[in-house]
């Protein structure tokens, strides 16, 4: 006699149970389970399941193991608001904004915005651009690596090809800006320390990843202004240089830069793209 259990008897979708009632499709279930983890009610899904007291730990295990994730990929943020205002915020940002893909590290992109439409927050009004950066680290952090071009390379090209050309940048590349320090504040919040907002400036920030670890570089308004342009525009060198209004000299510091820290992986040319 077999230990193995015998299998159950599949109902096809639309069909009666032995208990009556009609049998959901299982793309209702899945939107019902769904609504179930945001709501708490889980309906016509309960129906479906043997033991459905076990969806309320399953919905509780979500809620639990999402905002885990999400302080561990904005830790500055939870200790600028504090464990309890972050347990909540975390709450509701994981019943508005559901995982749209299996991996932990992927999820909580969208939680800047959040912050910046949550009155209980107002009164920080750099903590959206403090979780911009903890994202941007958080992305470089896992992004894949890639082979890069170096100064070396990019010497070679002939300027007026250089110009014309689009520069890739590494997975790890983010570019982030902010009406306040953001760097200093994440690390006098790690920290456990105050941090005086009189006269602060605002921040340009260059976030890469370097010998495995993320590192961020303050940029001057140009050189920014350049990167954003070539990065996030994707504007060719010589537009995105002649809208920032560098200086050659400006230009060649900047690119030595990228050079130095691995941040261009490729050279496109518009009659190769």
């Amino acid at each position: 006699m077999s230990w193995w259990p015998r299998p159950k008897r599949r109902i096809a979708a639309g069909r009666r149970s032995r208990r009556g009632g009609i049998v959901p499709a299982l793309h209702e279930i899945q939107q019902s389970f769904g609504r179930g983890l945001r709501s708490g009610d889980f309906g016509a899904v309960a129906a479906s399941v043997t033991h459905p007291a076990r969806l309320s730990i399953y919905r509780n295990h979500f809620l639990i193991s999402l905002g885990e994730a999400l302080a561990a990929t904005y830790p500055a943020v939870k200790a600028a608001v504090g464990e309890a205002c972050f347990s909540g915020l975390a709450r509701r940002f994981v019943l508005a904004n559901p995982p749209v893909a299996p991996v932990l590290a992927e999820y909580g992109a969208e939680f800047a915005d959040f912050l910046a439409d949550q009155a209980e927050v107002a009164g920080l009004p750099y903590l959206p651009d403090l979780a911009r950066l903890e994202w941007a680290m958080n992305r470089a952090a896992v992004a894949a690596d890639a082979p890069s071009v170096g100064l070396p390379e990019l010497a070679a090209i002939a300027p007026e090809r250089l110009t014309a050309s689009r520069l890739a940048q590494h997975p790890a590349i983010a570019l982030v800006d902010s009406a306040y320090p953001v760097s200093a504040l994440r690390d006098a919040v790690l920290a456990g320390e105050g941090f005086d907002l009189t006269g602060a400036r605002e921040e340009c920030l260059l976030v890469y990843r370097r010998d495995g670890a993320v590192a961020l570089r303050n940029m001057d308004a140009g050189g920014f202004a350049l990167l954003r342009g070539m990065f996030e525009q994707g504007r060719p060198l010589g537009q995105a240089f002649e809208a920032a209004r560098l200086s050659e000299a400006e230009l060649a510091s900047v690119l030595a830069m990228l050079g130095e820290i691995g941040a261009i992986t490729g050279v496109e040319f518009d009659h190769e793209r």
